[in-house]
């Protein structure tokens, strides 16, 4: 497990997740944020991207 803290959408968030977790699932599962959608699971449709430190990421790649 991986202790976790950042800053989303300006609030600042702390939790632990295994160490694969990609970015989509710990934003999904861990905090709640369902927002952001899993479609092709390679990154390729787009329906995953999130902007991390103002660059736009597929967070099944990040």
């Amino acid at each position: 497990m991986t202790a976790l803290s950042m800053i989303v959408n300006g609030v600042k968030v702390s939790a632990e997740t295994e160490d694969r977790t990609l970015l989509v699932y710990f934003l999904r599962e861990q905090i709640r944020l369902t927002g952001t959608h899993i479609g092709c699971d390679t990154g390729q449709c787009g329906a995953c991207v999130a902007h991390v430190n103002g660059r736009a990421v597929a967070e099944a790649m990040a």
